[in-house]
């Protein structure tokens, strides 16, 4: 299947807010791979029930935001 050709304002735009999602996710996931057992995000994971799975949904968090940057790995395929 051939990639769609778009308009460079539309790929622009769509780095742009692929950059911005990378980012949120990049800090979400620093945040949970940086707390400690006393911040208040790793209280809230033991009052949910998830008690350990702090640095799991972080490093997870962690790949999603790598694989969003890398074109190849997009099924869409509507940023090239």
């Amino acid at each position: 299947m051939e990639p769609i050709k778009l308009s460079t304002a539309r790929k622009v735009t769509t780095w742009i807010f692929v950059g911005l999602m990378s980012a949120l996710f990049i800090m979400s996931a620093s945040m949970k791979l940086m707390a400690g057992a006393n911040a208040e995000i790793a209280q809230n994971f033991i009052k949910w029930g998830l008690d350990g799975k702090l640095m799991l949904i972080g490093m997870g968090e962690l790949i999603v935001a790598i694989l969003f940057l890398i074109p190849r790995t997009s099924s869409l395929e509507f940023y090239y």
